[in-house]
């Protein structure tokens, strides 16, 4: 049997969040909310070490928002230190709590992308999907990042999300436009369900039976706050739970039987006793993720 090696790994260097997004469980999450601490973020680095990083992709964020973690640049720079072929460091911030300092910090910290997710192009349509959240407070944060991006040549890929449903899908050429003379690249994508989001922009209704295969656990591994481990980045309350940071090597948690049997479930379509899988809109549902389509040479659009 061939052994599996991850592509992609989330580290949630904490599950607090500032907000109360209509599309995100995180309001539904009975984990006990927290930060990280450093022993288990250093292990875990060093766990990730020794895996074949080439083809990696490192997320530093996971069901929070990472720059409520005191540390979060810190951290990037210590991942980026003992992961120096790491194929990219990300993280995805509201950037609510951006501040000029904390700019200055993300760009010499080495790290290679960061998402901002302004899910809109004005307060009336923003302020009510990201609620307890200020579009022009964010709007401003934003925008002096890019001066500071700017003036500091820095080679940081910045992406500007956009999750669209019925209420922003009319602001898709105005989002656009307002960052469009930036140093970025858009990511516009339908709203997913998240499980218990009720945001499903592709079909209402969860199907009697899976219609799809999830290669999330064929690929993703998410390391939570409290060191515990599991296989999908929509799993909020890591229910099936794979394993725990001291448990092992990430190769051999990558390849053990828990990890196995939801493969092969998968495969077979039969993951109907497997939760949270049976509520997952991407196998019980047509939810799908957003592609790469390319724009200019400056710019790319994602979209579905």
């Amino acid at each position: 049997m061939n052994t599996l090696k991850p592509t992609a790994i989330y580290i949630e260097t904490t599950n607090k969040c500032n907000a109360k997004c209509i599309m995100c469980p995180n309001t539904k999450m009975t984990r006990k909310r927290a930060v990280m601490s450093e022993q288990i973020f250093e292990k875990t680095i060093d766990a990730i070490s020794n895996l074949d990083l080439n083809d990696l992709q490192l997320f530093l964020h996971k069901e929070g928002e990472p720059l409520l973690d005191p540390d979060i640049t810190a951290r990037i720079k210590h991942a980026k230190n003992q992961l120096p072929n790491l194929k990219e460091l990300i993280i995805n911030t509201n950037a609510m709590l951006l501040t000029e300092k904390t700019s200055i910090e993300l760009l010499e910290s080495g790290l290679d992308t960061i998402y901002f997710s302004i899910d809109g192009a004005s307060p009336e349509t923003y302020n009510n999907i990201r609620l307890g959240l200020d579009y022009d407070s964010i709007a401003s944060n934003v925008e002096k990042f890019f001066e500071t991006h700017n003036k500091n040549k820095s080679n940081v890929k910045v992406i500007m999300q956009m999750l669209t449903d019925k209420h922003n899908m009319h602001e898709v050429d105005l989002f656009k436009k307002k960052w469009e003379d930036k140093k970025c690249e858009f990511y516009i994508k339908p709203m997913h369900c998240y499980l218990d989001g009720g945001s499903s922009s592709f079909q209402p209704d969860k199907s009697n039976y899976q219609l799809n295969v999830c290669d999330d656990p064929f690929r993703m591994m998410v390391i939570y706050a409290d060191g515990s481990i599991g296989v999908c980045c929509w799993d909020y309350d890591n229910l099936y739970k794979v394993g725990h940071i001291d448990d092992d090597s990430l190769i051999k948690i990558f390849n053990n039987k828990k990890f196995t049997y939801l493969r092969d479930m998968q495969l077979k379509k039969n993951c109907s006793n497997i939760d949270p899988c049976n509520r997952c809109m991407r196998i019980y549902g047509n939810d799908t993720i957003a592609k790469l389509e390319p724009n200019t040479s400056q710019q790319k659009i994602f979209k579905h």
